[in-house]
C-alpha cells in the first residue's frame, strides 16, 4: 500500500495558509489516475474539455478542522474510532490546500492539445478529445523518406520515430501498462452529490482492496519499476450537483456525462489495455448505463459492474431503458442490497416527482425485476446495510464478484491483504456522515448552499 494510506498531519491551530508547511506532499501513483468532465471548482457545470491526469490521493477530510470527529478525538482519548479518523485522514483548512496546490503547479500543461486550462495541484494533464490523441502519423500524416540516400543510423532514427509517431497522444506510462500482457483498468463512476476529495478518497479504497502494489508504490510518471502491477485504477468525476433537491439536474447531467465516459474508455483502449471493467456506484450506474447504451465498438466494455444502482429494477429488461439488448458490454453484473435505505422511498419519491409514476423500485435494493439474459445479479443484504460505496468494498461478496471481473482467471479473486489503515478509512466514515451526501431529498445545510466544491480549488485557479 502507499505512503498515502498512512500520511497523516494535523495543521489545527495553525493560521490556515502558514499551514502549507505542516502538509504533507501530494501522493502521486502510477496506477491512480482521474477523468473529469466537470468544472474542478463546481459540483453542477460541465467542464469544456475532458481530461486525463494524476490526482493527488491524499487522504484528506472535506471538512478539515470543522470535522466532528476530529472534535471528538481530541475531547476524548477513547473514542477510538474518531481518533482513527483523526490520525488517517489529513485536516486542513481549504485555503492551505489551496495555496500549496498553487505552489506544486501554478499552472497546467495540456500535453497533447494547444488548448488552456488549469487543474489545482496538476502539472500536467491530457485532453480526451479524439483528435488530441490520434498518433502523431495520424494527425500529421509522415514524410516520405529515400532509404537509399539514408545512413544506418538515420534509418534506424526513423524508426524510432515512426514508433512513436504511432503512439497514441496519450501518457506513455498509461500506454506502457496498457501494452502489458493482461493489462486490466477499474474504471469508478460515483454518484449524487460527491465532492471532488470524496472521489479521490473512494478510488484510493479500491486500489487498496484490489490493487496488486509493486515495491516502491509511490512513484511518479516513468519511474522504472521491474515487476508488472495489477489493475490500473481511474476515477470518473461528473457532476453530481450538490445539494439534495437537485437529484432532478443531476439525473439530467448523467446522460450528458455519458459521453465523456465512453471517450475515457475509448482513450484506455487506445492505451492498449485489454480489460475494462466499468463500476457505476448509486447515480453513477446511470451514467454507466448511458455510456454503455448502443456505444461505438472502440468503447466497448467488458465487464459491466451496477453497484447500487439509482435506476429502476426493469430498466435492464427488454422494454426498458437500458435494455440489455442494447449495452455494448460484454457481462452485467448487478449488486443489490435490500438494507440500502437511500434507495428505498425516497428514491421512490425523487423518482415520482421527475415523472417516472409511483411505485419505481430501485435496481440497488431490490435486483431485476425479472431475470434478464446476460445479466448476473447478486444479492449482498447479508453483507451490505448502507448506500456508502466505502462499506460496499467491506462486503466479501462485493469484493468477491469485482476481482473475478478484473481477473476472471481467478488471479485476482484471492482475498486481498489489506492493513488496518484501510480498514479505518470505512470505520470511520459512515460516523462522519459520508453516506447522506448520496441522499436524494435531504435539504442541503448552510455548508451545502450554492454550487462549489470546498475542497479548497475554488478561488485563484480557473476551471476545466
Amino acid at each position: 500500500m502507499g505512503s498515502s494510506l498512512s500520511q497523516s498531519t494535523d495543521p489545527v491551530g495553525a493560521d490556515p495558509v502558514s499551514g502549507i508547511d505542516a502538509l504533507p506532499p501530494p501522493a502521486i501513483h502510477e496506477e491512480a489516475w482521474m477523468v473529469s468532465c466537470r468544472a474542478v471548482c463546481s459540483m453542477s457545470r460541465f467542464s469544456t474539455n475532458t481530461v486525463l491526469f494524476q490526482p493527488d490521493t491524499r487522504l484528506i477530510c472535506h471538512r478539515g478542522n470543522a470535522c466532528p470527529l476530529l472534535r471528538v478525538a481530541r475531547a476524548d482519548r477513547t473514542a477510538s474510532a474518531a481518533r482513527q479518523h483523526a490520525a488517517l485522514f489529513i485536516h486542513t483548512e481549504a485555503r492551505a490546500l489551496e495555496a500549496q496546490a498553487v505552489e506544486i503547479a501554478p499552472n497546467t500543461k495540456v500535453a497533447n492539445s494547444p488548448i488552456k486550462l488549469s487543474v489545482p495541484g496538476v502539472a500536467t494533464c491530457w485532453s480526451l478529445d479524439p483528435t488530441a490523441i490520434a498518433p502523431s502519423s495520424t494527425r500529421q500524416g509522415t514524410e516520405a523518406q529515400s532509404a537509399s540516400a539514408a545512413t544506418a543510423d538515420e534509418v534506424a532514427a526513423a524508426a524510432g520515430d515512426q514508433e512513436r509517431d504511432e503512439a497514441p497522444n496519450l501518457p506513455r506510462v498509461l500506454v506502457r501498462r496498457g501494452g502489458e500482457q493482461g493489462s486490466v483498468v477499474l474504471v469508478y463512476v460515483h454518484g449524487f452529490r460527491q465532492r471532488f476529495r470524496r472521489i479521490v478518497n473512494v478510488g484510493e479504497h479500491f486500489r487498496a482492496r484490489l490493487g496488486r502494489p509493486r515495491e516502491g508504490v509511490d512513484v511518479g510518471v516513468g519511474a522504472a519499476e521491474a515487476e508488472p502491477a495489477g489493475p490500473v485504477f481511474v476515477t470518473f468525476a461528473w457532476p453530481s450537483h450538490k445539494r439534495g433537491t437537485a437529484y432532478g439536474k443531476a439525473r439530467h447531467a448523467a446522460s450528458i456525462a455519458a459521453e465523456s465516459l465512453r471517450m475515457a474508455v475509448a482513450a484506455l483502449r487506445c492505451c492498449g489495455f485489454k480489460r475494462v471493467v466499468v463500476i457505476g456506484h448509486s447515480l453513477g450506474c446511470r451514467v454507466s448505463l448511458h455510456a454503455a447504451l448502443n456505444a461505438p465498438p472502440e468503447a466497448r466494455i467488458d465487464h459491466l459492474i451496477l453497484m447500487a444502482a439509482a435506476v429502476s429494477n426493469t430498466d435492464l429488461g427488454p422494454k426498458g431503458e437500458f435494455s440489455r439488448n442494447s449495452l455494448v458490454a460484454d457481462e452485467v453484473t448487478v449488486l443489490y442490497s435490500g438494507r440500502d435505505n437511500v434507495l428505498g422511498r425516497s428514491y421512490e419519491i425523487a423518482e415520482a416527482t421527475l415523472g417516472g409514476g409511483a411505485g419505481q423500485k430501485a435496481l440497488g435494493r431490490h435486483g431485476p425485476h425479472e431475470s434478464v439474459p446476460g445479466v448476473h445479479a447478486v444479492d449482498v443484504s447479508s453483507t451490505v446495510g448502507d448506500h456508502n460505496p466505502n462499506v460496499w468494498l467491506l462486503s466479501a461478496s462485493v469484493l468477491g464478484c469485482i476481482s473475478s471481473a478484473l481477473d476472471p482467471s481467478g488471479d485476482c479473486a484471492k482475498e486481498n491483504s489489506v492493513s488496518d489503515a484501510v480498514d479505518r478509512i470505512v470505520s470511520t466514515a459512515s460516523e462522519a456522515g459520508d453516506s447522506s451526501e448520496d441522499s436524494f431529498t435531504e435539504e442541503g445545510d448552510e455548508s451545502d448552499e450554492g454550487d462549489s466544491d470546498d475542497d479548497g480549488y475554488n478561488s485563484k485557479h480557473t476551471a476545466l
